[in-house]
């Protein structure tokens, strides 16, 4: 008997740390912090200058653009745009474009 309710408490025990470790969820990817300095639409390319070096970016049909907070499309980003893009390597899922003016990175970047 006194086993068996040490096996449950363990159990009840074991149920609580993983509650725990799924609350936490996945980590925030990084994202990379630039400029663009050209845009290839037709072939889902971006490149970005990031600390003076050119980066080149690939994107596809469900890359989302924010500029000024809207759904924009590839083609609607600039030469000398700052982005922030998430996640920092592989397919691009999200580019959002600095408010015109506004130091540092694009609202909602992680570093």
């Amino acid at each position: 008997m006194k086993l068996a309710k040490l096996f449950a408490i363990v159990a009840v025990l074991g149920l609580v740390g993983l509650a725990q470790a799924k609350d936490k969820g996945a980590p925030k990817p990084k994202s990379l912090q630039g400029v663009v300095k050209s845009v290839d639409a037709a072939n889902n390319k971006v490149v970005v200058t990031v600390k003076d070096k050119d980066q080149d970016v690939t994107t596809d049909a469900n890359t989302k653009v924010i500029i000024g907070g809207e759904n924009k499309t590839l083609a609607d980003l600039k030469a000398g745009d700052k982005v922030s893009i998430t996640p920092d390597t592989g397919v691009a899922a999200e580019i959002k474009v600095a408010p015109a003016g506004g130091k540092g990175k694009a609202k909602g970047g992680e570093k």
